[in-house]
């Protein structure tokens, strides 16, 4: 059963908490300002071709030209991180994906060719959070060896190291039952032997 179950000791914590995981309200905030930026660029945009169609001056045109391109450069990563360094809306997805694809190769690692979280739910009798509800799906994805390509969410992830950090724990449990056994035996053996000599005696 340990030997089964004896790869959730390579169990990254870090990889799969994603704890750099761009959070809701810093990608609605980096979404209002490149909307601001796209708005802004499409007013420019329509004030310079006005001009071309003789609808406003062509100096005003010309202005709006240049504040077409100002704003254009300005949403150039290279210059943008000249004067801010909040990531961008693009930069927090980069983000989100590269978390969400390291995450999943690490499962991959972890699952093998044979499956880890259907083999550590045999340690369910040392710690029956194992048995809960909530992770039949991964068990069955597990035996099919299609989990790691299932994990396309951060709430499945998360609940994948939910399961490992309880498996964990079962395996402590079933190794510490395991050494107390062995000691409870070798102890029997001990008492056995030291007993022989009044026995003959």
């Amino acid at each position: 059963m340990l030997k089964q179950c004896d790869r959730v000791l390579l169990m990254d914590f870090d990889i799969l908490a994603m704890s750099g995981w761009p959070d809701n309200y810093s990608m609605a905030k980096a979404r209002r300002s490149r909307d601001l930026w796209l708005f802004s660029a499409l007013i420019a945009a329509v004030i310079f071709l006005s001009g071309l169609t003789g609808f406003i001056p062509a100096w005003i045109a010309g202005g709006g030209f240049g504040a077409f391109v100002i704003i254009l450069m300005l949403g150039v990563p290279v210059i943008r991180r000249i004067y801010t360094s909040r990531p961008s809306y693009l930069d927090l997805i980069v983000r989100r994906q590269q978390l969400l694809r390291d995450a999943r190769k690490h499962i991959e690692h972890l699952e093998g060719k044979e499956g880890l979280v259907w083999q550590c739910a045999r340690m369910a009798e040392f710690n029956p959070a194992l048995r809960a509800p909530r992770f039949s799906e991964l068990l069955t994805l597990s035996e099919h060896r299609t989990l790691a390509r299932s994990m396309t969410r951060r709430d499945y992830i998360r609940l994948y190291l939910i399961y490992l950090l309880e498996a964990e724990k079962g395996y402590d449990r079933v190794q510490q039952a395991f050494l107390d056994g062995n000691q409870k035996a070798l102890d029997r053996g001990w008492a056995s032997v030291a007993a022989s000599p009044e026995q003959r005696a």
